[in-house]
């Protein structure tokens, strides 16, 4: 996805300098219909470009399925146990980050599990 949104911006900031050179065409008199015209037709191309710019933004951060979730912890490893060995401090900033949110029901010795994290919410509003 990155080679995409590289070279949208690419043709974003191109378009861009046309359209100075365009003006500059402009102030040295050329004739406003054909620089209309070019200018016209750079506009669009930054607007498909920009379009296409977003689209990559969006699948970037698409929700992962259940089977590329299982890829990911899988590939981590035993994350219990370098929970368990790590600072307290360290895992505190780590759930705060994942925006967890964990009850324990001390009867039922069951601890619940929230998550919003803060890129999500980001993104949901």
């Amino acid at each position: 996805m990155a080679p995409r949104r590289t070279t949208a911006g690419s043709t974003i900031a191109d378009c861009d300098r046309r359209s100075a050179h365009y003006r500059a065409a402009l102030d040295r008199g050329t004739d406003p219909e054909l620089v209309t015209g070019w200018i016209n037709q750079t506009q669009a191309e930054k607007a498909a470009a920009q379009r296409q710019r977003n689209e990559t933004d969006k699948a970037q951060h698409a929700v992962l399925t259940q089977a590329q979730i299982h890829e990911l912890v899988t590939q981590l490893g035993n994350i219990p146990s370098a929970l368990a060995a790590a600072a307290p401090d360290d895992v505190q900033a780590l759930y705060e980050a994942l925006g967890l949110k964990l009850t324990y029901y001390a009867k039922e010795r069951v601890v619940t599990v929230e998550s919003q994290p803060a890129l999500l919410c980001a993104y949901s509003q």
